[in-house]
């Protein structure tokens, strides 16, 4: 009868450890996301200041540039092609 009281104390402080660490390791995972979904702000020498000129060909091969481009959102996507 002893035995058993001792493994029922055994598995219960084993159960009660296993959520314990269940517990610590959500909340680290969950800080963690958050830590990496808000984004760090740099300070930067450049931030403000306009972009350099560059020259670029577009599929047809004329050549682009930023500049003809002033004061309207353009969206840059540097791919590649295998």
């Amino acid at each position: 009868m002893k035995e058993r009281r001792w493994l029922r104390r055994l598995l219960g402080v084993a159960l009660g450890m296993a959520m314990l660490l269940c517990v610590l390791l959500s909340g680290t995972a969950e800080a963690q996301s958050k830590r990496r979904s808000e984004p760090q702000k740099h300070d930067s020498p450049l931030e403000g200041r306009p972009a350099p000129e560059f020259v670029l060909s577009d599929i047809y091969g004329i050549p682009r540039r930023l500049s003809d481009w002033r004061g309207m959102p353009i969206f840059l996507h540097f791919g590649s092609s295998w």
